[in-house]
Protein backbone atom coordinates (compact mmCIF):
# COMPACT_ATOMS: atom_id res chain seq x y z
CA UNK A 1 0.00 0.00 0.00
CA UNK A 2 2.82 2.35 0.95
CA UNK A 3 4.66 1.53 -2.29
CA UNK A 4 1.53 2.26 -4.32
CA UNK A 5 1.16 5.63 -2.57
CA UNK A 6 4.77 6.51 -3.32
CA UNK A 7 4.35 5.41 -6.95
CA UNK A 8 1.28 7.62 -7.24
CA UNK A 9 3.22 10.49 -5.69
CA UNK A 10 5.97 9.96 -8.23
CA UNK A 11 3.51 9.97 -11.16
CA UNK A 12 1.69 13.10 -9.99
CA UNK A 13 4.97 14.84 -9.21
CA UNK A 14 6.42 13.90 -12.59
CA UNK A 15 3.32 15.23 -14.37
CA UNK A 16 3.44 18.54 -12.49
CA UNK A 17 7.17 18.96 -13.07
CA UNK A 18 6.64 18.00 -16.74
CA UNK A 19 4.00 20.71 -17.09
CA UNK A 20 6.43 23.19 -15.57
CA UNK A 21 9.11 22.19 -18.07
CA UNK A 22 6.62 22.65 -20.90
CA UNK A 23 5.93 26.18 -19.61
CA UNK A 24 9.68 26.84 -19.38
CA UNK A 25 10.31 25.73 -22.97
CA UNK A 26 7.22 27.60 -24.19
CA UNK A 27 8.43 30.77 -22.51
CA UNK A 28 11.89 30.39 -24.04
CA UNK A 29 10.60 29.77 -27.56
CA UNK A 30 7.89 32.43 -27.79
CA UNK A 31 5.38 33.85 -25.34
CA UNK A 32 1.91 34.83 -26.64
CA UNK A 33 2.77 38.49 -26.02
CA UNK A 34 5.86 40.44 -25.08
CA UNK A 35 5.95 39.96 -21.28
CA UNK A 36 7.17 43.52 -20.78
CA UNK A 37 4.91 45.28 -23.32
CA UNK A 38 2.56 47.77 -21.62
CA UNK A 39 -0.87 48.71 -22.91
CA UNK A 40 -2.82 51.17 -20.78
CA UNK A 41 -6.04 50.28 -22.62
CA UNK A 42 -5.79 46.76 -21.13
CA UNK A 43 -5.10 47.69 -17.51
CA UNK A 44 -6.73 45.12 -15.21
CA UNK A 45 -8.34 43.39 -18.19
CA UNK A 46 -10.27 40.31 -17.10
CA UNK A 47 -9.33 36.80 -18.36
CA UNK A 48 -10.43 36.21 -21.94
CA UNK A 49 -9.55 34.08 -24.95
CA UNK A 50 -6.98 36.68 -26.00
CA UNK A 51 -5.55 36.99 -22.48
CA UNK A 52 -6.30 33.75 -20.53
CA UNK A 53 -4.99 35.14 -17.22
CA UNK A 54 -5.97 38.76 -17.87
CA UNK A 55 -3.64 41.76 -17.71
CA UNK A 56 -1.92 43.51 -14.81
CA UNK A 57 -1.91 47.15 -13.69
CA UNK A 58 0.37 48.08 -16.61
CA UNK A 59 -1.68 46.23 -19.19
CA UNK A 60 0.90 43.45 -19.52
CA UNK A 61 -0.30 39.94 -20.35
CA UNK A 62 -0.18 37.96 -17.09
CA UNK A 63 0.10 34.56 -18.79
CA UNK A 64 3.14 35.67 -20.79
CA UNK A 65 4.75 37.06 -17.65
CA UNK A 66 4.08 33.81 -15.78
CA UNK A 67 5.78 31.87 -18.59
CA UNK A 68 8.80 34.16 -18.31
CA UNK A 69 8.69 33.98 -14.52
CA UNK A 70 8.65 30.17 -14.49
CA UNK A 71 11.63 30.20 -16.87
CA UNK A 72 13.58 32.55 -14.58
CA UNK A 73 12.71 30.43 -11.55
CA UNK A 74 13.89 27.31 -13.41
CA UNK A 75 17.22 28.95 -14.33
CA UNK A 76 17.79 30.08 -10.75
CA UNK A 77 16.83 26.67 -9.35
CA UNK A 78 19.10 24.74 -11.74
CA UNK A 79 22.03 27.07 -11.08
CA UNK A 80 21.50 27.00 -7.33
CA UNK A 81 21.22 23.22 -7.09
CA UNK A 82 24.17 22.73 -9.47
CA UNK A 83 26.47 24.86 -7.30
CA UNK A 84 25.20 23.33 -4.07
CA UNK A 85 25.47 19.76 -5.39
CA UNK A 86 28.87 19.98 -7.09
CA UNK A 87 30.61 21.86 -4.27
CA UNK A 88 28.75 19.79 -1.67
CA UNK A 89 29.87 16.50 -3.29
CA UNK A 90 33.50 17.65 -3.45
CA UNK A 91 33.65 18.90 0.14
CA UNK A 92 31.45 16.17 1.62
CA UNK A 93 33.29 13.45 -0.29
CA UNK A 94 36.71 14.64 0.90
CA UNK A 95 35.51 14.92 4.51
CA UNK A 96 33.71 11.59 4.53
CA UNK A 97 36.51 9.63 2.89
CA UNK A 98 39.61 11.12 4.49
CA UNK A 99 38.25 12.39 7.83
CA UNK A 100 40.86 13.74 10.27
CA UNK A 101 41.87 17.40 10.38
CA UNK A 102 40.49 18.08 6.89
CA UNK A 103 37.06 16.90 7.98
CA UNK A 104 37.27 18.94 11.17
CA UNK A 105 38.16 22.21 9.43
CA UNK A 106 35.67 21.92 6.56
CA UNK A 107 32.81 20.74 8.75
CA UNK A 108 33.33 23.52 11.31
CA UNK A 109 33.16 26.09 8.49
CA UNK A 110 30.15 24.20 7.16
CA UNK A 111 28.48 24.41 10.59
CA UNK A 112 28.94 28.18 10.68
CA UNK A 113 27.17 28.59 7.33
CA UNK A 114 24.55 25.97 8.23
CA UNK A 115 23.70 27.83 11.45
CA UNK A 116 22.07 30.61 9.42
CA UNK A 117 18.87 30.15 7.36
CA UNK A 118 19.58 29.93 3.64
CA UNK A 119 17.53 33.07 2.94
CA UNK A 120 19.57 35.01 5.52
CA UNK A 121 22.85 33.79 4.04
CA UNK A 122 21.62 34.75 0.57
CA UNK A 123 20.70 38.21 1.86
CA UNK A 124 24.24 38.67 3.19
CA UNK A 125 25.83 37.62 -0.10
CA UNK A 126 23.45 39.74 -2.20
CA UNK A 127 24.11 42.77 0.02
CA UNK A 128 27.79 42.40 -0.95
CA UNK A 129 27.45 41.67 -4.69
CA UNK A 130 24.11 43.35 -5.48
CA UNK A 131 20.71 42.04 -6.63
CA UNK A 132 19.97 40.19 -9.86
CA UNK A 133 19.22 36.76 -11.28
CA UNK A 134 22.80 35.49 -11.45
CA UNK A 135 23.68 37.02 -8.10
CA UNK A 136 20.77 35.08 -6.60
CA UNK A 137 22.10 31.86 -8.16
CA UNK A 138 25.51 32.43 -6.56
CA UNK A 139 24.06 33.47 -3.20
CA UNK A 140 21.62 30.56 -2.92
CA UNK A 141 24.21 28.13 -4.28
CA UNK A 142 26.58 29.06 -1.44
CA UNK A 143 23.74 28.79 1.07
CA UNK A 144 22.80 25.31 -0.21
CA UNK A 145 26.34 23.86 -0.03
CA UNK A 146 26.28 22.89 3.70
CA UNK A 147 23.21 20.66 3.47
CA UNK A 148 24.58 18.76 0.46
CA UNK A 149 28.05 18.50 2.04
CA UNK A 150 26.61 17.01 5.24
CA UNK A 151 24.57 14.45 3.30
CA UNK A 152 27.45 13.38 1.03
CA UNK A 153 29.86 13.20 3.97
CA UNK A 154 27.49 10.87 5.80
CA UNK A 155 27.09 8.60 2.77
CA UNK A 156 30.82 8.45 2.06
CA UNK A 157 31.57 7.57 5.69
CA UNK A 158 28.96 4.81 5.48
CA UNK A 159 30.23 3.39 2.17
CA UNK A 160 34.02 3.65 2.48
CA UNK A 161 34.38 0.64 4.82
CA UNK A 162 32.20 -1.69 2.78
CA UNK A 163 33.67 -4.72 1.05
CA UNK A 164 33.59 -3.32 -2.49
CA UNK A 165 35.67 -0.29 -1.42
CA UNK A 166 38.17 -2.41 0.49
CA UNK A 167 38.47 -4.75 -2.50
CA UNK A 168 39.08 -1.81 -4.85
CA UNK A 169 41.74 -0.48 -2.48
CA UNK A 170 43.49 -3.88 -2.35
CA UNK A 171 43.50 -3.96 -6.15
CA UNK A 172 45.40 -0.67 -6.17
CA UNK A 173 42.62 1.75 -7.09
CA UNK A 174 43.44 5.37 -6.26
CA UNK A 175 41.50 7.30 -3.62
CA UNK A 176 39.88 9.50 -6.26
CA UNK A 177 38.78 6.45 -8.24
CA UNK A 178 37.29 4.82 -5.16
CA UNK A 179 35.51 8.05 -4.23
CA UNK A 180 34.01 8.99 -7.57
CA UNK A 181 33.81 5.68 -9.47
CA UNK A 182 32.82 3.32 -6.68
CA UNK A 183 31.30 5.26 -3.77
CA UNK A 184 29.52 8.11 -5.57
CA UNK A 185 27.31 5.87 -7.79
CA UNK A 186 26.19 3.93 -4.69
CA UNK A 187 25.34 7.18 -2.92
CA UNK A 188 23.53 8.55 -5.98
CA UNK A 189 19.95 7.51 -5.00
CA UNK A 190 20.19 9.44 -1.73
CA UNK A 191 21.79 12.44 -3.46
CA UNK A 192 19.15 12.41 -6.23
CA UNK A 193 16.32 12.66 -3.73
CA UNK A 194 18.06 15.58 -2.01
CA UNK A 195 18.67 17.30 -5.35
CA UNK A 196 14.94 17.21 -6.11
CA UNK A 197 14.17 18.58 -2.64
CA UNK A 198 16.83 21.21 -3.35
CA UNK A 199 14.86 22.32 -6.42
CA UNK A 200 11.82 22.69 -4.20
CA UNK A 201 13.72 24.81 -1.68
CA UNK A 202 15.34 26.88 -4.45
CA UNK A 203 11.92 27.77 -5.91
CA UNK A 204 10.74 28.98 -2.50
CA UNK A 205 13.98 30.87 -1.80
CA UNK A 206 14.04 32.57 -5.21
CA UNK A 207 10.40 33.60 -4.86
CA UNK A 208 11.11 35.01 -1.40
CA UNK A 209 14.08 37.06 -2.57
CA UNK A 210 12.21 38.35 -5.63
CA UNK A 211 9.24 39.19 -3.41
CA UNK A 212 11.60 41.35 -1.35
CA UNK A 213 12.84 43.03 -4.53
CA UNK A 214 16.40 41.69 -4.45
CA UNK A 215 15.97 38.70 -6.75
CA UNK A 216 15.16 38.82 -10.47
CA UNK A 217 15.08 42.50 -11.36
CA UNK A 218 12.44 44.37 -13.41
CA UNK A 219 11.44 44.41 -16.17
CA UNK A 220 12.04 40.62 -16.14
CA UNK A 221 9.18 38.67 -14.58
CA UNK A 222 9.42 36.51 -11.48
CA UNK A 223 6.61 34.71 -9.68
CA UNK A 224 7.71 36.19 -6.37
CA UNK A 225 7.92 39.71 -7.77
CA UNK A 226 4.50 39.30 -9.42
CA UNK A 227 3.01 38.38 -6.05
CA UNK A 228 4.69 41.38 -4.46
CA UNK A 229 3.36 43.74 -7.14
CA UNK A 230 -0.12 42.21 -7.03
CA UNK A 231 -0.63 42.57 -3.27
CA UNK A 232 -1.31 46.28 -3.74
CA UNK A 233 -4.30 45.37 -5.90
CA UNK A 234 -5.46 42.37 -3.88
CA UNK A 235 -8.99 43.67 -3.42
CA UNK A 236 -9.23 45.32 -6.82
CA UNK A 237 -8.08 42.30 -8.82
CA UNK A 238 -7.27 39.20 -6.69
CA UNK A 239 -6.58 37.13 -9.81
CA UNK A 240 -3.24 38.93 -10.14
CA UNK A 241 -2.18 37.09 -6.97
CA UNK A 242 -4.06 33.87 -7.56
CA UNK A 243 -2.59 32.89 -10.94
CA UNK A 244 1.15 33.20 -10.10
CA UNK A 245 0.47 31.84 -6.60
CA UNK A 246 -1.22 28.70 -7.94
CA UNK A 247 1.54 28.12 -10.50
CA UNK A 248 4.19 28.44 -7.78
CA UNK A 249 2.26 26.13 -5.44
CA UNK A 250 1.92 23.46 -8.16
CA UNK A 251 5.63 23.73 -8.94
CA UNK A 252 6.57 23.26 -5.29
CA UNK A 253 4.06 20.41 -4.90
CA UNK A 254 5.41 18.69 -8.01
CA UNK A 255 9.00 18.65 -6.74
CA UNK A 256 7.87 17.53 -3.26
CA UNK A 257 5.86 14.60 -4.62
CA UNK A 258 8.60 13.65 -7.07
CA UNK A 259 11.20 13.61 -4.26
CA UNK A 260 8.91 11.45 -2.14
CA UNK A 261 8.39 9.04 -5.02
CA UNK A 262 12.11 8.80 -5.79
CA UNK A 263 12.98 8.11 -2.16
CA UNK A 264 11.14 4.74 -2.27
CA UNK A 265 14.12 3.16 -3.99
CA UNK A 266 16.60 4.28 -1.37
Amino acid sequence: MKKKRKSLNFIIGAVLVGLMLIMVVWGWIKTPYDPNAMNTALKFARPSLAHPFGCDNFGRDVFSRILQGVGNTFIVSVGTVAIGTIVGILLGGLCGYYGGWLDEIIMRCNDVIFAFPSIFMALIVISLIGPGKYQVILALGIAFVPSFARLVRSEFMKQKNRDYCLAAELMGASSLRIMFVHILPNAFPVILSSVIIGFNNAVIAEAGLSYLGIGVQPPEASLGAMLSDAQTFLYKDPLLCIFPGVVMALMILGFALLADGVSEDK
